[in-house]
C-alpha cells in the first residue's frame, strides 16, 4: 500500500467510524470491495433503499420538468437526449447551482472517450486513466446517482442506512482523495490501475 491509498483508508475509517485492520485494508484494492466491507460491517448489505437518493430524485425532477420515474433504474430517456448541447449543460448546471446542489460537469470535451494512450503514457510504460464516461449515451438514473455523490457529505446519512449510500460515500470520498472526477469512479474501478493512487 502506498501512502494514497493509507491515506484513503483512514478517510474510509473517519467517515464510517470503523477501524480497518491492516490485514483487510491491504486486500482491498477495488472501489466496489471496499464498500462491500464497510456495508457488512454496518450491517447494511443488500439494502438498496436511500431517502436521499429519492430526495435527489425529486429535486431533479422538479429542475429538469420531468415526472420522478424518469430517474428511475430501467429508464431509457438518456442525459444526451435531455442535455443536447452546451447552452442546455449550462442552463442545468446554472439551476442546479441555484438550489445548492452540485452536479458532474459533464463538459462537452467529457463527450467522447479517449482514442488510447498518449505518447507519453506508451513511452513510460503507465497505465492510462479510464476514458470519461460518454455521459450523453446513459440513462438519467446515472445522474441522479452522480448528484447523491457530489453532495455525498450533504446528502447522506451518519452512519449510512443502506448499502447504496455506503457505496456513494465510497466513490465520494475516493474522488475527493484522488482528484478522479465522480463520473470516471465506478464500483469496478482499481485505485492503483484505474485510478493511478499509490
Amino acid at each position: 500500500m502506498g501512502l494514497d491509498t493509507v491515506e484513503l483508508v483512514y478517510s474510509f475509517e473517519q467517515y464510517f467510524n470503523l477501524d480497518v485492520p491492516d490485514p483487510v485494508a491491504e486486500t482491498l484494492y477495488i472501489v466496489g470491495d471496499v464498500a462491500a466491507y464497510f456495508s457488512q460491517r454496518l450491517g447494511v448489505a443488500g439494502q438498496r433503499h436511500s431517502a436521499a437518493r429519492e430526495a435527489v430524485q425529486q429535486q431533479l425532477s422538479e429542475l429538469l420538468a420531468l415526472p420522478l420515474a424518469a430517474f428511475d433504474e430501467g429508464n431509457t430517456t438518456t442525459l444526451g437526449q435531455l442535455l443536447p448541447d452546451a447552452a442546455a449543460v449550462a442552463s442545468f448546471r446554472r439551476r442546479a447551482s441555484s438550489c445548492g446542489l452540485a452536479v458532474p460537469d459533464l463538459a462537452d470535451d467529457r463527450r467522447t472517450g479517449s482514442a488510447g494512450p498518449s505518447f507519453f503514457e506508451k513511452l513510460l510504460g503507465l497505465t492510462p486513466l479510464p476514458p470519461p464516461v460518454p455521459w450523453p449515451a446513459l440513462p438519467l438514473a446515472a445522474l441522479a446517482d452522480w448528484t447523491v455523490v457530489a453532495n455525498y457529505e450533504a446528502l447522506l446519512p451518519r452512519p449510512p442506512t443502506s448499502e447504496y449510500e455506503v457505496e456513494r460515500a465510497v466513490v465520494g470520498l475516493t474522488s475527493d482523495k484522488s482528484g478522479v472526477p465522480v463520473e470516471d469512479i465506478a464500483l469496478s474501478s482499481s485505485f492503483t490501475n484505474e485510478l493511478g493512487m499509490d
